[in-house]
């Protein structure tokens, strides 16, 4: 028995060629035909248009208003802080020193012994004398908390009212009259005294930031009368017998020398 003989499918080549001839003896099938392809191209065409014009407006995940966009709360206006002026640390006025007040010295040692309105005054208690001077500060208007001490000299209250020749020693005195100087007040050097113009003693120096903003500039001279340091200090100690060390007999606390 022979095998079944299939013969083999003809090529596009040769069927177009049959078609174009099938064409040519009828040519009244041109324009069906023309209008089968067109349709098939326009169709297939419309197919692969549409694919890509929806593969390339698929919606992209996007992050949301309220996730990109940061939210901003209400908040009310800061209002700056009003600047206030630093206060300038003085000698407080009610301080029984330089730089205190008379009214200060008021009232410690009662009402004063012997006065001049606006300049000094002497009190004598306590078994002391104690005299005072000291400048309105607020001439404009003036206060008793504004008349600022600038020079005290103590001495013992027997040498006053009985002319007894009374004094002290030396520590005794150096306690007692550094107890006038402001709180801030610190030791510069000592240096002796002019025996001509003050009389036998040593003076001290001291330094106040405290006192240098209470008593107007103009109020520490030295010697010769030139201006000085503010907040410069002269304590003076008078000794009782000439170098006799041991015993002091007055001493004066003052920002110029000429009080000394």
């Amino acid at each position: 028995m022979q095998p079944y003989y299939r013969p083999p499918k003809p090529s596009f080549e040769y069927r177009a060629k049959q078609f174009i001839a099938l064409l040519r003896r009828y040519p009244v099938l041109i324009i069906p035909t023309a209008l089968v392809l067109l349709t098939v191209l326009a169709f297939v065409g419309s197919a692969v248009i549409t694919g890509v014009v929806q593969d390339t407006q698929s919606p992209t995940p996007t992050a949301t208003l309220a996730s990109t966009v940061p939210q901003v709360q209400a908040t009310q206006p800061s209002i700056p802080p009003t600047a206030t002026a630093t206060p300038i640390p003085r000698v407080n006025t009610q301080a029984v020193t330089l730089g205190g007040t008379e009214q200060a010295f008021e009232k410690k040692y009662g009402s004063p012994f012997r006065q001049q309105s606006g300049s000094m005054a002497e009190f004598q208690s306590l078994g002391l004398d104690v005299s005072i001077n000291y400048v309105d500060t607020n001439t404009s208007n003036p206060d008793p908390n504004s008349l600022w001490v600038y020079s005290v000299g103590v001495t013992p209250l027997g040498n006053v009212q009985a002319s007894n020749s009374q004094s002290w020693s030396a520590t005794t005195a150096k306690n007692l009259c550094l107890s006038f100087l402001p709180p801030d007040a610190k030791f510069v050097k000592t240096v002796p005294s002019n025996t001509q113009a003050i009389g036998m003693g040593v003076i001290e120096m001291y330094s106040s930031s405290l006192l240098a903003h209470t008593i107007p500039a103009s109020y520490f001279t030295d010697y010769n009368n030139n201006l000085n340091k503010p907040g410069t200090i002269y304590v003076q100690f008078d000794y009782h017998r000439l170098n006799d060390l041991s015993q002091v007999q007055s001493c004066s606390i003052a920002t110029d020398t000429s009080s000394n």
